[in-house]
């Protein structure tokens, strides 16, 4: 095997002869593990700092400290996350396309509290811990445990249960289950991949980060992956319902969060969402009409409201596709690009 790098994808791992399926890639004894063992200040058990915040504390410490015994470590790691939303949200020099595309960004309402949740996370762990290296340091050590931490059993707070592997961390993503390597790990041998196919020469060897969408893989990793098959679009702010129905939906448990996913269309909640928007312009009274509710607990389906249903989602999905073409179009960053383009190829697969 050898590792490449790319300006695209930094770091990759590439098979240089033929590898078998359920052959070892590569292991990491849980000695050079870098998680919660090896925190400097012990255990954060019972507080309200997490594994994430303290590892990237110790990474931007490690940084700066020749001596450090991690420092050798952060010599590996992404020098900076250009492609990160956050890092163009907060960044006090961010560059003109940078915020061109986080103003762009802002426009997408779940992108953009996705984003916005991330900042406040890493200001308030900065502030908690209050590290003796300047914010931007932080916001980048942050980042990397961010995305290239992985979950191993070692408390009962599954927040604390992340670590950090040098080396597995070359590995990259994909959405393919059947090429994607397993990971095993045990205190006494630490931490494994093995092969799940066979790699030719010149392959690339992923693991995979979890199935996840576009929006996911761009805030949380900074790319996005063309043809996604998790990948979904939310169409909740297009969704022409009165503030009574809203209030109505959300009595039902059924408010927001209408998404149609790449594989398998409009989920359920959108379709409840679709058949109330559809319904008589608005309901008197506080309880929702008798054919929702029969929808919802499922003794009638959706097919009795399929005529107006369709025709209403076709509406918003054309709508949506227009809007995410325009913002693609002006997009610089192509993870971004990226993102939007899948999001109008499932609006307009759905929208027919």
């Amino acid at each position: 095997m050898c590792i490449l790098t790319t300006t695209e994808y930094g770091r990759s791992i590439h098979a240089t002869g033929v590898i078998k399926s359920n052959e070892l890639i590569v292991s990491v004894p849980s000695a050079k593990l870098i998680n919660q063992k090896v925190f400097p200040d012990s255990s954060i058990e019972g507080t309200e700092v997490t594994a994430q915040a303290v590892l990237a504390k110790l990474l931007a410490v490690a940084a700066n400290d020749p001596d450090h015994p991690h420092h050798l470590f952060t010599k590996i790691l992404p020098p900076s996350f250009d492609s990160t939303p956050l890092s163009w949200l907060i960044s006090e020099t961010p560059t003109p396309q940078q915020v061109s595309d986080i103003e762009l960004l802002l426009q997408v309402p779940a992108a953009a509290a996705h984003v916005q949740k991330q900042k406040a996370q890493v200001l308030a762990d900065y502030a908690a811990l209050q590290p003796e290296v300047p914010l931007a340091q932080y916001v980048w050590a942050w980042l990397c445990v961010n995305s290239r931490c992985l979950y191993i059993p070692l408390t009962s707070n599954p927040l604390n249960n992340l670590t950090l592997a040098p080396v597995i961390d070359f590995l990259n993503h994909t959405d393919d289950a059947e090429r994607a390597c397993t990971m095993t790990y045990t205190s006494q041998r630490g931490m494994a991949i093995r092969s799940t196919c066979t790699y030719a020469p010149g392959d690339e060897i992923y693991i995979t980060y979890g199935p996840h969408c576009n929006q996911f893989l761009l805030c949380e990793y900074g790319f996005a992956l063309p043809g996604n098959s998790h990948d979904f679009i939310d169409i909740s702010d297009a969704m022409p319902l009165s503030p009574h129905k809203l209030a109505q939906l959300d009595a039902l448990g059924y408010k927001d969060e209408y998404t149609v996913s790449d594989a398998d269309g409009p989920s359920f909640r959108t379709t409840v969402a679709l058949v109330a928007a559809t319904l008589q312009p608005d309901w008197e009274g506080a309880e929702p009409p008798r054919l929702l509710k029969l929808l919802v607990e499922g003794i009638i389906t959706e097919d009795r409201f399929a005529k107006e249903t369709s025709r209403l989602l076709a509406e918003i999905l054309q709508k949506k596709a227009r809007e995410w073409k325009a913002l693609e179009q002006r997009a610089s960053n192509s993870g971004l690009k990226s993102m939007l383009k899948n999001w109008v190829l499932i609006a307009e697969k759905y929208s027919m």
